[in-house]
């Protein structure tokens, strides 16, 4: 029999090394094909380390109070599964448009002040909410009227490819992270 523990540490571990795999392949051009390998990985991994968390947390529980404690650990689960999709949802937006407005003002050579910078950072939010492309495109040249429609689509990738980088690395960072707070795992006391 294996002990959570290490099933918990080995699918955390699975989970990083596809996140870095996922990173090295996502690159300009990459194919879905690509992806499977990745995927597949961090797909065991996740699997491997949700069966054993709901395993270990409700070992230590008496009879009486399971019913109780699996609540508790599905609320949890809910919390951090929200929790963690925010953080790495606004990492990746926040980067994408970072990078979007500094890329385009590198590549016209033009100094936009701070308060155009992020005055245009929101009204390219704003637009792809809504998911108007046109005014997305539009308010790249308005601002910067030397780039062509190709040249917007182009730093759009750009920043794009580069904020799901930054994403990855902040989710890197969470595995890194739940590996560490692994180590703290007791074997329930036996009763």
């Amino acid at each position: 029999r294996v002990a959570g523990k290490l099933i918990i540490q080995v699918g955390t571990l699975l989970i990083g090394v596809g996140l870095l795999w996922y990173r090295a392949v996502s690159g300009d051009a990459f194919t879905s094909t690509d992806l499977v390998g990745p995927f597949a990985t961090i797909g065991v991994g996740i699997g491997a380390l949700l069966s054993q968390v709901a395993n270990i947390t409700l070992s230590g529980v008496s009879e009486d109070e399971r019913g109780g404690a699996t609540g508790v650990y599905n609320t949890g689960k809910e919390l951090g599964t929200s929790l963690g999709t925010a953080i790495i949802g606004t990492a990746m937006l926040a980067s994408f448009y970072l990078f979007y407005v500094n890329t385009t003002a590198l590549t016209v050579g033009q100094d936009l002040s701070p308060t155009s910078a992020q005055a245009l950072a929101i009204e390219l939010e704003d637009a792809q909410q809504r998911l108007d492309e046109e005014r997305l495109v539009g308010l790249v040249r308005e601002q910067v009227p030397s780039l062509g429609v190709a040249d917007v689509y182009a730093i759009a990738d750009d920043s794009w490819t580069r904020a799901n980088q930054r994403a990855l690395e902040t989710a890197l960072v969470v595995t890194v992270l739940t590996f560490g707070a692994s180590t703290f795992i007791r074997r329930p006391r036996a009763d």
